[in-house]
């Protein structure tokens, strides 16, 4: 009985690691086009790793503005609704994302609140990223930094708060900050730090 209950145990393992190896896949191809070709499936089980599934239900809140967490998340399923409320004005923007969107990842890196609450509108399935993770993902392939820090200024083009805050990550990232371990510079880490402050300066 024991023995089948850990044979159970190590199918259900082999089958969310191949769950989460295709949800990566289908994200890089996503995000690269052609170019996910380029990437080994020893890189991407190398991000699997340290990569956990995370659901939510409709309307289970994924973070809250002004909060401060230490996960970004890929949403691989779902729609999650984002809501931004100022300080003083009754004004609130909202927005929506779809597969395919990283969250969080400015938080993760700089320690900086969140600058939303984002909320599920319906069952929705994201891939939870730790430092460790957010890094892998950004050594993959060169465009990826690039690709990540333009869909992050995108989302935040109008969040003033976010933009004063934007050298806080590059000062971070010259002192090697971001994560317990040394950082190599050909991780993209760098380079995704360089990207959103020129994206600040135009």
């Amino acid at each position: 009985m024991r023995l089948q209950l850990a044979d159970r145990r190590c199918n259900q393992i082999v089958m969310k690691c191949k769950n989460v190896f295709e949800l990566c896949t289908d994200f890089l191809q996503g995000l690269l086009g052609r170019d996910a070709a380029t990437i080994a499936e020893t890189e991407i089980w190398s991000l699997v790793s340290k990569l956990e599934i995370h659901r939510l239900a409709p309307g289970d809140i994924l973070c809250t503005q002004g909060h401060i967490s230490q996960s970004a998340y890929i949403l691989v399923g779902g729609t999650i609704d984002g809501c931004v409320e100022y300080v003083g004005d009754t004004r609130t923007k909202t927005f929506s994302l779809q597969s395919g969107a990283i969250l969080g990842e400015i938080c993760l890196l700089t320690g900086l609140p969140h600058t939303a609450t984002l909320r599920a509108r319906d069952n929705a399935e994201l891939l939870k990223l730790s430092r460790a993770a957010f890094v892998t993902l950004l050594s993959l392939q060169s465009r990826i930094p690039r690709i990540l820090a333009d869909l992050a200024i995108a989302r935040q083009t109008d969040d003033e708060t976010y933009l004063e805050h934007l050298p806080n990550l590059s000062e971070a990232a010259a002192h090697h900050e971001i994560a317990p371990t040394a950082i190599d510079p050909l991780s993209g880490l760098a380079a995704f730090c360089r990207f959103l402050l020129d994206a600040r300066r135009a």
